[in-house]
């Protein structure tokens, strides 16, 4: 009887995808040969042509529609480092484990990608025919799951080749994409005549939402019964919990992206990308987050036009399901890849061939020293003029004024923050500050992943960006950071002075000993004579490669970085122009400001932004604009970061839209943006950049 329903539903769903397939032909067809024969008619009726314009634009809309109905051949680019099964034995050992529970094939071909993903799909062939079968594994979601969780989702993307989902893919995907295409052609074309546009989209936008409201309720469907399958091999208890760690993932990786790897590779180095990603979701500060987060994602319920069921509806529906047996504790899915090393180096050589192979190997132990450390110390110095007879102790005081002070500092760095964007980076620059002298006076700093860091020395031990942002929000009172900064012995510490206190407490060496009063004003001299060459240096390069420039290209690299959808309240790892006017919080993981270069990106050839307008208002300034797809693939989670750039090319603002999991760019498809922020602005021209994205699978 259960095979019986099997069958009778997936002909039900091929019966159905087939005829909005053909059903979606047929209105195109209708709807072109009814655009041409409107200037048919007004010639054999009325024996003339009243206005020029119509037949152009019923001829030139009628070929559009005929144009995007012709299927297009889907394009292969692979999307990441090709694994073997010589080089990762035990990944496709697990592979053709799941595949062999439900008589399936192999993949032939598996691909490493860098984020939150898994799954198994078809390349080549026509409409699903004649294809082979080909597989991705994000590195992150292998840094998040163990090796049973991770089978669960095998299992699950097995399932729907099991149950014949994917025959019923490429016709759905065929049919949305035309459907894409139609509505963007007739968009392009309708700026013309913006009144006719409407009227001749609206039979495709009206069948659009009935096509999507059909097959993504068959698709939550298909969802559901692959949950099903999956807790058949994996076990109930393994199922849900790789779901909720995948969801958890996917909240987490957006900020473990720019607040911990962002700047290490800046900085030249690379340090185990999927080692550091399980920890720095296990770590408190983050685990209390994405869990308070995951929690009101599960109250959600399914919308009309969700592809997945709510993750509630699943959990609730596996749960009801009996146990079953589970599998004993198994090890991080990571383990999984041969040679793990390799093949991160691997991946990010793909990711940027000029700057990915140059990447040193660096372990998160050291990553403190050799990347935050001094990081903070050029920032000290920047801003050693704006922290002049500045001390812990007297920080308090500096409270009621902090906006202010936050804006002139924002002047020093090159920034334009909002009254809180102020505030918040002149605490973060206090805590820096503060940080850099305690260590020059002999505090150790550690740090791990998704922790904030820690200065000690003998027994004493504190966290100043947590005490920092505690100060600032009110939480601790002046006179508690004031008994805490005594205790630790630095109220006196000044903040805004490059050399060392005189007096130390007893045991601590000087790090360095003080020249002879006659050599100091030959190095002196001989500082300025070096520091007057290399300014000369550093205008002819900014001369040579400026936009417009001898050597200048005219664009910039793309941010890696980026804010997350959901606005989880994270440490202040961005620079607060790149926060889009959320409040921050000042942590000891930096980032990069405007003017920046990162090395890395998650190039994205496909997806392009534009700014169309320039949006300006009372205290605000803003621009809109268009992220377009030009690939034959969907994406969601789209972030673009919007740059201001003055005359001279130099970015002096910045803002980041939010990416939301049921907008989707389709194939040849656009979304719109805005971004908007406060404060007057002074720019010549905005730029748009797409910073991340997830691919639809």
């Amino acid at each position: 009887m259960e095979k019986k329903r099997f069958r009778t539903s997936l002909a039900w769903r091929a019966a159905t995808a087939l005829a909005l397939f053909v059903g979606y032909y047929v209105l195109a067809v209708v709807v072109a040969g009814f655009l041409l024969f409107i200037p048919y008619a007004e010639v054999r009726y009325t024996g003339s042509i009243h206005y020029v314009w119509l037949p152009v634009f019923c001829v030139g809309a009628a070929a559009l529609i005929l144009w995007s109905i012709v299927p297009r051949r889907a394009r292969f680019e692979e999307p990441g480092p090709r694994l073997t099964p010589e080089s990762d034995p035990r990944l496709f050992e697990e592979l053709q484990r799941v595949a062999r529970q439900w008589n399936q094939e192999t993949p032939q071909e598996v691909y490493l990608l860098p984020d939150v993903t898994a799954w198994v799909g078809v390349r080549g062939g026509f409409l699903g025919l004649g294809s082979r079968r080909i597989a991705g594994v994000g590195l992150a979601l292998l840094g998040a799951l163990s090796v049973s969780e991770f089978r669960a989702v095998l299992a699950h993307e097995f399932a729907h080749f099991h149950r014949g989902d994917t025959r019923l893919g490429p016709w759905i995907h065929k049919t949305r994409s035309a459907i894409g295409r139609t509505l963007q052609g007739l968009h392009l074309q309708g700026r013309i005549l913006s009144r006719y546009e409407s009227v001749i989209r609206l039979p495709f936008v009206l069948y659009g939402n009935w096509f999507l409201r059909i097959t993504q309720a068959i698709s939550r469907r298909q969802e559901s019964l692959a949950d099903e399958l999956s807790a058949l091999t994996a076990g109930r208890e393994t199922t849900v919990s790789a779901l909720r760690k995948t969801y958890m993932a996917g909240l987490a990786f957006p900020l473990y992206w720019p607040n911990e790897l962002m700047r290490v590779l800046s900085a030249g180095f690379l340090p185990p990308f999927a080692a550091g990603f399980g920890p720095f979701m296990e770590s408190e500060t983050v685990k209390g987050q994405l869990e308070k987060a995951l929690g009101e994602i599960e109250k959600l319920q399914s919308q009309p036009y969700d592809e997945h069921p709510s993750l509630g509806e699943r959990i609730r529906a596996l749960e009801a399901l009996p146990a079953g047996r589970e599998p004993e504790e198994a090890p991080p899915a990571v383990s999984l890849l041969g040679n793990l090393q390799r093949r991160e180096r691997e991946l990010f050589a793909l990711m940027n061939p000029e700057l990915g192979p140059k990447l040193r190997p660096i372990g998160w132990e050291d990553v403190t020293a050799a990347v935050h450390i001094p990081y903070w110390a050029e920032l000290t110095r920047k801003h050693q003029g704006d922290l002049a007879g500045v001390t812990p102790e007297i920080f308090p005081d500096k409270l009621p004024e902090l906006a202010k002070w936050g804006e002139r500092m924002a002047v020093t760095s090159g920034q334009v923050l909002t009254e809180d964007q102020a505030k918040s980076y002149a605490t973060y620059v206090v805590a820096v500050a503060t940080v850099t002298r305690m260590i020059q006076e002999g505090w150790q700093a550690s740090r791990s992943v998704g922790q904030q860091v820690m200065l000690s020395r003998g027994e004493k031990s504190w966290r100043p960006f947590v005490s920092a942002n505690a100060l600032a929000d009110g939480e601790t009172t002046p006179s508690e950071w004031r008994a805490l900064c005594d205790e630790m012995g630095i109220a006196d510490l000044e903040l805004g002075s490059r050399r060392p206190r005189v007096s130390r407490p007893a045991g601590v060496p000087v790090s360095k000993a003080e020249p002879a009063p006659e050599a100091r004003g030959k190095i002196r001299n001989n500082k300025y004579a070096f520091a007057g060459l290399i300014g000369i240096v550093i205008l002819g390069i900014v001369y040579f490669f400026q936009p417009g420039g001898p050597g200048g290209s005219g664009s910039g690299r793309s941010y890696s970085g980026s804010e997350y959808a959901f606005s989880i309240a994270t440490d202040n790892s961005h620079p607060p122009s790149q926060r889009g006017g959320r409040r921050g919080v000042p942590t000891d993981r930096p980032s990069s400001g405007p003017g920046d270069s990162l090395s890395l990106a998650i190039e994205k050839p496909d997806l392009v932004a534009r700014v169309t307008q320039r949006l300006s208002g009372t205290g605000g300034y803003g621009a809109a604009g268009e992220v377009i797809n030009n690939g034959p693939k969907t994406f969601h989670f789209v972030m673009i970061r919007v740059e201001f750039l003055d005359k001279t090319g130099r970015v002096v603002g910045a803002l980041m839209t939010d990416g939301r999991a049921d907008e989707y760019v389709f194939p040849r498809g656009t979304k719109s943006f805005v971004v908007r922020g406060n404060g007057n602005l002074v720019y010549e021209r905005a730029r748009a950049l797409v910073v991340y994205s997830v691919e639809v699978k």
